[in-house]
């Protein structure tokens, strides 16, 4: 079957499911078989989700959002034009979101390295009409190339992980492949200067950072959005000495607590930041 074909069968598809969501009150989640169902999201677009998940799918399915304070954050922050960076994209919530935001002039770099959410990523962009308008690597980034174990579990397909410790991999279910792994500026300082990047990467966001410095200082307007596990963080080196590296490279935090985040001094964030995400700025971000 031509390209093209293969287009206008899957856009028949869509439709379809769409008339039978929408004709269905209070109906938000059609299952395909295989373990895949197809989702609408409480801001009309659409997602495909692997229905094994117990994490992230149950919310996707019955609300139609995950992490609200993110998703506002991203709303207000990402305009029409800009670059933004999806690491750790799963299925692909985020980076339907920036493309609904950057529009045909902006740009979306997705970047996921479990093979089956992969696909379930780019089935996802395609399904919204943003696959154009954005750029797909199945890989795992960090601060050197390499390949690496990747360990995920079943029903947990977001807590996939280059940093699964052996201890729990003996006492619990993870399947565990090798993927490709690329310093992070490899792939990404050829897209600078970049407005947006969202790091959510299990315990890989300290050396992620680390690989990007040449992206960082290619990108004066950056704003990076990351997980902010100091369990995590400490594998790598002290939370301090992070802090202090985010610091010199001219960033403010900004914990994302709430829908208003508020800066505090890096002397402060190990206190009130938590587990959470926090948002690096550099310049004022009042307003928000």
């Amino acid at each position: 079957m031509a390209l093209q074909d293969q287009i206008e069968a899957l856009m028949q598809r869509l439709t379809a499911l769409e008339t039978m969501v929408r004709q269905s009150p209070g109906l938000r989640t059609v299952y395909l078989g295989n373990h895949v169902a197809f989702v609408r999201l409480d801001g009309g677009k659409r997602l495909y989700i692997d229905s094994r998940d117990t994490v992230i799918a149950p919310q996707l399915m019955t609300l139609g959002h995950w992490e609200r304070h993110n998703t506002t954050l991203i709303r207000r922050l990402v305009k029409p034009g800009m670059h933004f960076v999806d690491i750790g994209a799963n299925c692909g919530y985020f980076s339907v979101l920036a493309g609904s935001l950057v529009g045909d002039k902006g740009r979306v770099i997705s970047i996921e390295p479990q093979p089956r959410v992969f696909g379930l990523l780019r089935d996802s962009l395609r399904a919204n009409g943003y696959l154009l308008r954005t750029t797909l690597y199945n890989v795992a980034l960090a601060d050197q190339d390499g390949t690496a174990r990747f360990r995920f579990r079943d029903g947990d397909f977001g807590g996939g992980s280059l940093h699964i410790p052996d201890a729990r991999v003996a006492v619990e279910n993870f399947t565990e492949i090798d993927v490709p792994v690329r310093r992070a500026d490899a792939l990404l300082a050829k897209h600078a200067p970049l407005d947006f990047i969202k790091i959510d990467a299990e315990g890989a966001e300290v050396s992620i950072i680390d690989g990007l410095s040449e992206t960082i200082a290619a990108s004066p307007n950056l704003r990076i959005l990351v997980e902010f596990n100091q369990r995590y963080i400490a594998k790598h080196r002290s939370v301090e000495e992070f802090c202090q590296q985010l610091a010199g490279l001219g960033f403010t935090p900004y914990p994302v607590t709430d829908d208003s985040p508020r800066a505090v001094a890096w002397s402060e964030l190990k206190k009130v930041a938590g587990h959470g995400y926090v948002l690096l700025a550099r310049g004022d971000l009042a307003g928000i």
